[in-house]
């Protein structure tokens, strides 16, 4: 009934941060082209970390960002980076690599970067601000699913205890006769 639209209206918001639509392949530099080679992933330290690495292609993702694809030996690895200006990040990195390899500090400082994922992608402020600003879908989605145990749980207990009881049984008490 009314728990159903709740639950709808609070999670598509969780469910559309968390979907998105790639776009198109993309050059991501033009000192690498639209694949990353083994030779340009050692040259520019990309992607440590990823063992029998092949080649990294870069899509560009609707309303900005980027998702990179990172063939293996073994298997194909997908990542997206969901900051407006992650493309333009990942350029101004591989376009001045030799420059930030010396300052990575004011690199980082002017990109916001706090930190780096796994595969090594730059995380900066404006993608975790970005990601708070959806938290509350989650929160909502969360707090309705816990709303909707209450009442599910006292009717399990009423069902339950009554089934033991017998409350609920086709057979009648026995009742005393009368004198």
């Amino acid at each position: 009934m009314c728990w159903s639209f709740f639950w709808f209206s609070c999670t598509y918001t969780a469910k559309h941060y968390l979907a998105y639509e790639r776009a198109g392949l993309i050059t991501i530099s033009e000192r690498v082209g639209e694949t990353i080679d083994p030779e340009e992933r050692e040259q520019f330290a990309l992607f440590d970390g990823i063992d029998d690495f092949k080649a990294a292609h870069f899509y560009s993702i609707e309303g900005g960002g980027y998702e990179v694809e990172i063939i293996t030996e073994q298997e194909k690895l997908r990542a997206a980076n969901m900051d407006p200006k992650a493309v333009e990040i990942m350029q101004d990195y591989i376009d001045r690599y030799e420059e930030i390899r010396s300052s990575r500090e004011a690199f980082e400082k002017h990109w916001k970067i706090v930190d780096y994922d796994t595969l090594g992608q730059p995380i900066t402020h404006d993608e975790i601000e970005y990601v708070n600003q959806h938290k509350y879908a989650w929160c909502c989605a969360g707090g309705t699913f816990l709303v909707s145990l209450i009442p599910n749980a006292l009717f399990s207990f009423f069902v339950v205890g009554g089934l033991e009881f017998g409350f609920f049984t086709d057979t009648e008490f026995p009742r005393p006769l009368p004198a």
